[in-house]
């Protein structure tokens, strides 16, 4: 469902984010 897609590629936009904030606090 087109949905769960959205919801989906929000939750790996949010971790992408995430993961990068922490390597530039590193």
């Amino acid at each position: 469902s087109l949905s769960a897609k959205y919801l989906l590629n929000a939750l790996k936009e949010s971790v992408s984010r995430r993961t990068s904030k922490d390597y530039i606090y590193q």
